[in-house]
Parts: C-alpha cells; structure tokens; sequence
C-alpha cells in the first residue's frame, strides 16, 4: 500500500516517521507518489502546515489544564494517520471503493487510468492530504476570532473560480482552507493531485451532483459521525485533559464500512464510548468558564478595536477584518497576540469603549478577581422585563448560543453482526448501546447547562449599573436581557427579507430548532437566491414579544406559509418543553391551519422521516394523515438535492397561499 520516494542513496533512511504520544509512530509516506517526490513531506514543511504548530489545539484550556497546549499541526498528522488506519482496516474487511473509482476513471481518465495496482492507491493520497490539510484554514483561537475576521473579497472569488462551487455555499474557514491548498506554495505540491476531489473530500460540496453521490462514503470518513479528525481529536485532546479514555485503534477495528447514510460497525461499545467521551470533552474542557471568559474577553477587545476607526486602522490594517490569503497566513496566536500588547501602549486604546479595554487589559495581563456562576431561563417574572437595563462595563456573559450541536444524530451509525442478525440486517447505534441507548435516542447538548447563560463578574463590583444588574437578577429578568444581548450569535445571514428590495413572495417563516441554524442557513442561501420573502428567529428574544413564546406565536399570526425544520433536535424540544418556543408554534401553527384555508404548512426533514414521524402531533394538531415532507433528508442530501427539496417547498406554498398585503408578489417562483 505504501510507496517510497526515489532516487536514495543505498543504505540511507528516510526521516518519514513521527512519534506522537496518542498514537505512537506515525507514517507520513505518501501512499502513491504523484510525480518525482514526495507530496505529503513537501507539505509537511510548507509555510501553511508550519503556521499550525503556532496555533493551540485547545485555546485557553491550558489555563485550567496545563497540559493541554498541543497545537492544531499535532492533530493533523494524527488525523492523516487515523486516516490511514481506517483505510487499511476497509481493505482488510473486503471493501475495494470500486464505485468510486469507477466515477474517478470517469470525471478524471488522466489520472484514475484503470490501472488497478495504482488507482486504489491514488485514491487513499487523496484521502490522506484531506486529512492533513483539512483544517489549514482555521483561525488562531478560532471560537473567538471567526466572529471578527473573515476571507476578502477577492479571496471568495478566487476559490468560487478554481472549485466551481458558488461562494455562498462555502462558510469562511472552508474559503481559508481552500484558498490555502489552491495557493501557488501549496499549489505546485499538488500538480498532480485532482484538487476537485479534493475540495469535495474536505468540504463535501462539488459543482458536479454525480460526485457528491458517488463519494459520499468517502466523505463520511473526513466529516462524519466516525470521521478521521474526530478520532483523532476526541482521544489526543482526553489524552492531554481528563485522561486516556481509550483509543482510536479500539473504534476502527470495529469499521465494516461506509456507504451513503454513514458507518456501519461491528460493536456499540466502543463507538458509544468515543462520544461519550467526546460529550465530556465539550463540558468539561472546551466550554470550561476558564476557556470561555478568556475567549470572551478576547472576542470583546476585538470587536472594540474593529469598531473605532483609528484603532482598527492600526491593529488591523487598511482592509479591517476582511483579510487576504497572506494577511491569513501571517495570523497565529503569536502574532495575534503580539499585535494586542502592541496596542495596549499606543495612545490609541484610550478610543476604546470602556467595555473592550476593560477586556483587552485583563487579556494582556492585568489580574482581576472573576468569579461566574449560570442563571437558567424562567417561564414566570416577578416583575416587568427590564428592556432599557443598562449592563455594567465589567460584566461578561456567555449564552453558548455558538455550541449548539447534538453529540450524534439517530441513525448515523449503525451496528452489524451476527447476534443482532434476527433483529435487522443492521441496527441504529442507539438502539443497541445499552445504558447510552436513551441517552442516544434524544439531542444531547454539548452545553455543559443546557439553554443556561453563564456569568462572568468581578468579585467586587459595586455602582448603579451592578444594583440594577442585582435587581434584574431577583426579578428573575436578567437571562431575558442578557440573551438579547448575546455575544457570540452565529446569525451571519439575512433573518428577515420581507421588506428588502427586490423579493418577492408570501411571507415565509422558518421554524426550527437552535441546534439546527447550520441548515437554515443553506435553507435561506437558497431562498435568498431566489428572491424569497422569509423571516425566522436566529435567538429565541428577537422579535417584540416580551417572551420567546410570544415571539414565536406572534412570528406564526404574521406569517403567509411555514416551512417547518423537523429534526430530532425540533421533536426533542416539542417533548421536552411544553411551553417552549417550538411547542408554542406547533400550536400556532395548528391555530392558523384551523382559521385559514390559504395558510401553508410545508415540512422539510434533517434526518430521515422516521425519526421525527412519530414524535410530534402531525394529526392531532396539523390533521395530517401524512405529513407533508418535502425532498431529501436535508443533512444527508447532496447540493442539488438540497436546493431541490427547498424549491419544491416553496412551489407548494406558492400554489396554496394568496397574500392580500401589498408583498410585490406575482405568484411566479423565481430561481437562481
């Protein structure tokens, strides 16, 4: 499987191996040689790979765990080499990616030649480089900055060309990333690489449909439930914090295969421990109070710096948080936090607001007693909201409204073997993993309280803003203000289009649930596309309502048609929250389908339709005997699949809702 490079000298040795403490010794020989040298050791010391030794895996969790200050270029060798592990433990189960390369001989003859001997081992270099490189394009302390920098202009456009994917469909770090790897350093390493493979191995999208359904198998094991860097990343980061919790070997010995739906294994056991183990992780490192109040104030001094001309001239540059691929490159924490000391000394830190100096002097060292504590959303108030609440200048506050993910998704792993042969040919992962079963079957939250606010104050603080604080706080009003003021919203796209020029259409509003504004965001990719008129909620105190209930029901009386996100994560909180935000508009919902006949409910599913088909009250509330599901199950659809499913939903509210109001609207969809 392995091959050399050529030309050595006889008796010499090839430096071709790393020692890492998580895996032992790693291989970093390319598996088919592209060209007269070397790929992945040329790589190895690019200036690309080099600047990730700068950037810590972790952040600041070497504040509360000393030992964790291994950097992101650890991790991609590890996860090039778990890569390479998994591919030899397919090939010792039988499986020989003939679909794929099939499709590869087709889109690509010159270098996929049907040569057998040659083609499987042409395949797995590609998988290995979008192990090792699937992650060039993160930020220094990236939970903090990718709410300030962002790809240029002319950065977005130049990938969009050299990959043929439409810019919006790729998020910021899969620009940098892409950049990166399309970049003439990288680039002329790569001259014989098929970069469209690659870009789709690293970011799962491609401008030709056939590829994202031929290689989706392989796409799992880059991104995935059970993918290369998770498997790398949940064992070196316990490694270095709570301790050795397993290892990876114990996970990919159990891999039977991939196909479209995900991985299918031989036992539950140890698949359930790695996310049990990745679930700890994320409660007790990556959302440590430690970790969060540093990134806090971080992402507070920047946001100052950026938002003062004079001082966003110096720190930044003339082009502010809209960088270029160099200015990219020479970003790293050193850097990074070089430029901070620098600017504390200049006479332009005294622009700052009060709020991000405050920050920016505790970041750069000025030592303050912080002490933190979490409030909890309420249902009932001792007293009005307290909407003009003026907050203290040293008060911060974490809503995690960034970190709301599931741990696993029902039916993204499933488990094969013989005892379980009379039951099914294979059985989802939470079906058979004993005491985690349940835990499984519902959304987990990586928050370590869930829908909680976690407060940062000074153990002294005193002043009229901190007595109106105390008060709010014993009123029972603060989380509501807090969460209207959230620092770290992850809404980088248009929630409401119903009065912006040139859209067309009902008023169209999405309901879904937090965990899933990753989908609404391509949802709204699309309809923005298509000149739609939409509205959604991106934090549960948007709108006027002085609840998130009422906002919901209101979001629901305004609306010409719904388009529900049905997901686990939705059905979760149906069930779990029976005055929460999505049970209050299930049952507007259900209010308008009862008063209006022209009122349109169309339902768009994240995983597949089992999953949500029992779970929440499509007949008693909607009077469905069946639910209106419209394409794909979004998370696993492909692009074209995706865009499909959306245009069919708003073909079907066009052909039910008559809008009254002066919308513009002509009754014709318009498409990109």
């Amino acid at each position: 499987m392995h091959a050399g490079p050529e030309g050595m000298p006889e008796g010499a040795a090839a430096l071709q191996h790393v020692y890492d403490a998580v895996h032992g010794t790693i291989d970093t020989r390319d598996t088919y040689i592209l060209g007269e040298r070397s790929t992945i050791a040329h790589l190895l010391v690019s200036p690309a790979l080099q600047r990730m030794r700068r950037i810590k895996q972790l952040d600041f969790a070497s504040q509360t765990f000393s030992a964790a200050d291994h950097s992101r270029f650890a991790h991609a060798i590890g996860t090039m080499h778990v890569m390479r592990k998994m591919l030899d433990r397919l090939v010792d189960t039988g499986e020989n990616f003939e679909r794929q390369l099939q499709y590869l001989r087709k889109s690509n003859a010159r270098l996929f030649d049907g040569d057998v001997a040659a083609d499987r081992p042409k395949l797995f270099q590609h998988m290995l480089l979008a192990g090792l490189l699937q992650d060039i394009g993160e930020l220094p302390y990236a939970q903090a900055t990718r709410h300030v920098y962002r790809p240029n202009l002319e950065m977005r456009k130049h990938v969009s060309r050299c990959t043929g994917i439409r810019e919006d469909r790729l998020n910021n770090k899969q620009i940098f990333t892409l950049a990166g790897i399309f970049d003439e350093k990288i680039a002329e390493k790569l001259a014989l690489v098929d970069m469209g493979l690659l870009a789709y191995l690293i970011t799962g999208l491609s401008p030709d449909e056939e590829a994202e359904l031929a290689l989706r198998p392989l796409r799992h094991m880059v991104d995935g439930t059970l993918d290369a860097d998770r498997l790398d990343y949940v064992f070196r980061d316990a490694y270095h914090t709570l301790g050795a919790v397993g290892d990876a070997n114990s996970v990919i010995d159990t891999i039977l295969y991939y196909d479209d739906v995900g991985p299918v294994v031989t036992e539950a056991g140890p698949v359930a421990n790695l996310l049990v183990a990745r679930a700890r992780l994320y409660s007790s490192v990556y959302l440590s109070p430690a970790n969060r109040f540093r990134l806090l104030l971080l992402l507070t001094a920047l946001r100052g710096i950026r938002d003062d001309v004079e001082c966003s001239k110096e720190f930044f540059g003339p082009s502010a948080v809209d960088i270029s691929l160099d200015d990219f490159f020479d970003l790293d924490e050193m850097s990074l936090n070089s430029r901070l000391y620098d600017i504390t000394r200049s006479p332009t830190v005294r622009r700052l607001d009060k709020k991000s100096r405050n920050a920016l002097e505790i970041y750069t060292g000025k030592y303050i007693d912080y002490q933190h504590f979490w409030i909890a959303p309420v249902s009932e108030r001792n007293a009005a909201p307290a909407v003009n609440l003026v907050l203290p200048d040293d008060l911060y506050f974490d809503t995690l409204s960034d970190q709301q993910r599931p741990i696993y998704y029902t039916g993204s792993v499933r488990v094969k073997n013989e005892s379980l042969s009379h039951i099914a040919d294979s059985v989802p992962l939470e079906h058979c993993a004993g005491p985690y079963s349940a835990m499984l079957q519902s959304p987990v939250s990586t928050q370590p309280m869930k829908d909680s606010i976690l407060v940062f104050l000074p153990a002294v603080h005193r002043g009229r803003a901190w007595a109106e604080f105390d008060a709010a706080l014993a009123s029972r009003n603060l989380y509501d203000v807090l969460l209207e003021n959230d620092p770290v919203s992850v809404i980088d796209f248009p929630t409401d289009t119903r009065n912006a020029p040139g859209f067309v259409g009902p008023a169209v509003f999405i309901s879904f649930a937090a965990p899933d504004i990753q989908l609404v965001r391509r949802i709204a990719a699309v309809l923005v596309s298509a000149r739609r008129r939409y509205f959604f909620y991106g934090g549960r105190f948007q709108g006027i309502g002085a609840t998130a209930r009422d906002n919901s029901v209101n979001a629901v009386r305004e609306a010409d048609a719904v388009i529900m996100v049905a997901s686990t994560s939705y059905a979760a909180r149906f069930k779990q929250e029976p005055d929460g935000y999505v049970a209050s508009e299930i049952f507007a919902i259900s209010a308008r389908r009862e008063r209006d006949a022209d009122f349109s409910l169309v339902v768009l599913t994240a995983e597949d339709k089992s999953t949500v088909l029992d779970n929440l009250p499509w007949r008693s509330a909607f009077g469905f005997g069946e639910p209106p599901f419209f394409g794909r199950p979004l998370r696993s659809a492909n692009s074209a699949d995706f865009d499909s499913a959306v245009h069919a939903a708003i073909q079907a509210i066009d052909a039910v809702v008559t809008v009254s109001r002066d919308s513009g609207y002509s009754g014709e969809t318009r498409s990109s």
